[in-house]
């Protein structure tokens, strides 16, 4: 299917103009494995993927990919198919503890040998922010005192802007495409309004353990486009 949809489309993709970038793109959560290693703190992800019933087959994301240990060989991949453009996402929680305000320097560290790595392949980095893994400590889901998911802009945007002024700083001397949200109505849709994704917030109490549909997606949208133009107005 996939073969003749490329084949199909040849002729036009051939017409298209030489700085047009074809690239794939991957999520942190979906490949990256490793999830308590090397000091990664957990995500709602974590936290909901064991929830069972949750997922197919109680699926997680531990391992996934393994992309976390095996990045080299995704680069080659890519430099195979023959992307000018790779986007993918950075795992909050993997690059900041939370609850505490430490960077993780490892996390910094293999990021880096990415981007690095990837600008060597001559594949361009666009770089998400934000693939709807928040990290735990921020969630509803244990009762943070910190905030309360994307419900109080008051509490979660500063978090995140910290967060994004590490990202710019880090990797924004090489990094020129950036992405804060990937896909925001999506994720405050089936998080807060269907409660089919983390956190798993919805009215209906045979499904979801707390929620809102009446108000929360409205709150989680605010949020998010808050953190989006502080974020847009740091960088």
């Amino acid at each position: 299917f996939l073969f003749f949809l490329i084949c199909g489309y040849l002729p036009t993709l051939n017409a298209l103009s030489k700085d047009f970038l074809f690239g794939a793109a991957t999520a942190a959560y979906q490949i990256e494995g490793g999830y308590i290693q090397d000091g990664r703190t957990l995500s709602i992800w974590d936290e909901f993927s064991r929830i069972k019933g949750k997922t197919a087959n109680g699926d997680t994301g531990d391992m996934a990919d393994d992309d976390y240990n095996r990045w080299p060989e995704t680069i080659k991949l890519l430099q195979s198919l023959g992307v000018k453009s790779y986007r993918f996402s950075l795992s909050w929680s993997r690059l900041i503890d939370v609850s505490t305000g430490q960077i993780n320097q490892k996390a910094v560290d293999h990021y880096n040998q990415i981007i690095n790595a990837l600008i060597a392949a001559d594949i361009i980095p666009f770089v998400t922010m934000y693939h709807w893994d928040l990290p735990i400590a921020l969630s509803t889901m244990v009762n943070s005192t910190l905030a309360r998911d994307w419900l109080d802009d008051k509490s979660i945007v500063p978090h995140f802007v910290r967060y994004a002024d590490l990202c710019f700083g880090a990797f924004g001397d090489r990094v020129k495409n950036w992405i804060t949200f990937n896909e925001p109505l999506t994720f405050c849709r089936v998080g807060f309004l269907d409660g089919v994704h983390a956190p798993g917030r919805c009215s209906d109490r045979s499904r979801c353990f707390a929620g809102d549909v009446s108000t929360e997606p409205y709150m989680c949208a605010r949020s998010l486009l808050l953190a989006h133009a502080y974020t847009h107005a740091l960088y």
